[in-house]
């Protein structure tokens, strides 16, 4: 976890979707470093990568690397992304 008197405010922009067509962008700014990305296809290959964006911190940030992970065969599927 990061100190609150060093970086006040983190966000967290998750960027997730199943093809070209298909992306998707989620912000988080609690510190609980794990959020649900919910409502998603059924067996359907998603991609998530993250940036982590603080109020101290000028320069753009670069994206985590991509990992891929195809949901279950049940409707509304959820996916757990721990931060």
């Amino acid at each position: 976890m990061i100190n609150d008197d060093i970086y006040p405010i983190v966000e967290y922009i998750i960027h997730f979707g199943h093809s070209e067509e298909d992306q998707h962008s989620k912000q988080v700014y609690d510190m609980e470093n794990a959020t649900v990305i919910s409502k998603l296809l059924p067996n359907t290959n998603y991609c998530v990568s993250v940036d982590v964006k603080t109020s101290l911190n000028f320069a753009p940030s670069i994206p985590s690397a991509p990992k891929c992970v195809t949901t279950g065969p049940s409707r509304g599927n959820n996916l757990l992304f721990i931060l």
